[in-house]
């Protein structure tokens, strides 16, 4: 969901510097306000697809960097491995 906020921004703002309004910030926060009240009369199953497609788009960016997928399962690793041996170390204690 930050993510896709985050697109929002981004696309808001790039039309905002085409159209070149003088209080760019609140025209950025109007803009992607009513795109999300839009969103009210959506249907929940475009939402789902929408969501869905953002998490490919990600998921494909993953599988092209695959040294980065293994050195980020490591990281991820070793902080759980941390927090199972301070857990234990507190119980010891």
């Amino acid at each position: 969901m930050k993510k896709l906020v985050s697109d929002l921004i981004v696309e808001e703002q790039r039309e905002e510097e085409e159209a070149a309004f003088s209080d760019k910030r609140v025209v950025v926060v109007r803009r992607v306000c009513e795109r999300f009240e839009s969103w009210k009369e959506v249907e929940s199953n475009t939402i789902d697809m929408m969501v869905e497609e953002d998490f490919r788009k990600e998921l494909d960016g993953w599988k092209k960097n695959q040294d980065q997928v293994g050195e980020t399962a490591m990281e991820i690793e070793v902080a759980i491995f941390a927090l199972l041996v301070d857990e234990l170390a507190m119980e010891l204690v």
